[in-house]
């Protein structure tokens, strides 16, 4: 009778286990090449609805559902809700419903993830069965992302051709399986703090985490450098590590020496013509001769001048790009040289987007979907006991401080790995940095909840 009940366990528990796998290993996969509407699909959402479908409607199996994911839920309703008013009023249902597939997107991720880790957690050796499916998940882009150094390195000409199979756009830089080298740095950071995490004594996870950093350097991502400044330094303030936050700056200004000095030695290159750190002391003038400068800057303040237009409800859920050609020809009429700002303001209004999700939340749902927002994100936080989550969860904020869509998978994960407890083990070391204790390594014994 025994062997019975734990055969049909099985069962039911196997099928979204394997829809989960699937839809995991795809998550650095952006989208399906030549396929318009975005740039960014993320098919691993596909494989992970499923899962999710299965695991509701598996007998013996329930989601997670605590406070936490009510106050989650209730941003999403009222964000659907103020959207569709919005839509009526002004007649555009199309934005609406794109915005309305986006939270899904989010929300399947997000549930997915935090009611499958409970089992995983649950097996014999679950740090075991973590390394598999990251060693799983990151082969085929890390074969293609050394496959781009050397084309990098060497000139293999071959290596975009059979990247282009799989994406819709090429560099001459590591982009692995994504649509932009940008994209493939967010998704390395992921796997490295992953693999850091779970490696332990596994050689090919330890292999696998020194590969991706190069990978990371390799993209050449200004973004991706960004992104990992700001975790730092929001960890550091966090910690309140006072001269530890010092040595990252003076870091930060050795980097930039390094900068001036390959200019002056006039090299030439990707990294001289995108780092060449002495246009930044004349900001007007780059904002004016730089489009992606542009965008990344003036695109999130549109999305606050609309905030403070409209502070308590905001301007509804897709409908950024209501007031952005308005707001656009009044204080920033420069930036339409650039055909991107251009193209956002007058060809496909629809497509304009604040690049910020914390920007995007303040302007599309006001105070009121912003103050539900952040109550989420502090029950969150709560959740994190170790240095090393209180790490995750600030990379999770640095992600979004560039990324605007709420069918973001790369923040999801971190945000459902926090909330599952998976970094919330005791032991371990830390990264010494200078005479300051760094504490965002791995740690193992046994699982505490």
């Amino acid at each position: 009778m025994n062997n019975t009940i734990v055969n049909d366990r099985f069962r039911i528990d196997s099928a979204p286990l394997l829809f989960f796998i699937i839809g995991f290993s795809m998550f650095s996969v952006d989208g399906i090449p030549y396929i318009t509407y975005t740039d960014y699909k993320p098919i691993s959402a596909i494989f992970l609805g499923i899962s999710l479908f299965l695991l509701i409607t598996s007998r013996g199996s329930r989601l997670c559902w605590h406070s936490t994911e009510k106050i989650l839920l209730f941003f999403v309703f009222y964000s659907i809700l103020h959207s569709l008013l919005v839509a009526l009023q002004i007649r555009d249902i199309k934005s609406s419903i794109e915005h309305i597939l986006s939270l899904f997107v989010g929300l399947i991720v997000y549930f997915c993830i935090v009611s499958i880790l409970p089992y995983l957690k649950k097996a014999k050796q679950p740090e075991k069965i973590f390394n598999l499916l990251l060693i799983f998940t990151f082969l085929f882009p890390i074969m293609f992302g050394i496959l781009q150094i050397l084309d990098l390195l060497l000139g293999i000409g071959s290596v975009n051709k059979l990247t282009s199979l799989f994406v819709s756009r090429t560099y001459g830089r590591v982009q692995m399986l994504s649509n932009e080298p940008s994209w493939a740095a967010i998704h390395i950071l992921v796997g490295i703090i992953l693999f850091n995490y779970y490696r332990k004594d596994y050689m090919l996870s330890k292999i696998f985490f020194y590969v991706l950093v190069i990978l990371f350097i390799f993209t050449f991502s200004m973004n991706g450098y960004i992104v990992l400044m700001i975790t730092i330094i929001f960890y550091l303030l966090i910690k309140r590590e006072i001269k530890a936050l010092f040595l990252f700056f003076l870091g930060l200004l050795l980097f930039i020496a390094i900068g001036y000095i390959i200019n002056l030695l006039q090299l030439e290159g990707y990294y001289v013509h995108r780092f060449d750190f002495k246009q930044y002391y004349h900001f007007g003038k780059l904002l004016h001769n730089d489009g992606s400068i542009f965008v990344r800057v003036v695109f999130p303040i549109i999305g606050l001048i609309q905030f403070l237009e409209n502070p308590i409800l905001g301007v509804g859920g897709g409908f950024y790009y209501l007031d952005f050609a308005r707001i656009i020809q009044e204080h920033f009429s420069y930036g339409l040289s650039f055909n991107e700002v251009y193209f956002n303001a007058f060809v496909d209004p629809s497509n304009a987007n604040p690049r910020n999700l914390i920007v995007k939340i303040l302007a599309e749902e006001g105070l009121v979907g912003f103050i539900v927002f952040l109550f989420f994100l502090f029950k969150l936080f709560t959740y994190c006991k170790s240095d090393y989550s209180k790490f995750v969860f600030c990379f999770g904020l640095a992600m979004v401080m560039n990324f605007d869509s709420y069918a973001f998978v790369d923040f999801w994960i971190m945000l459902a790995f926090i909330r599952s407890g998976c970094f919330e083990r005791d032991g371990g070391g830390a990264i010494r940095w200078g005479g300051i204790s760094f504490q965002i390594v791995r740690r193992t014994g046994s699982d505490s909840k």
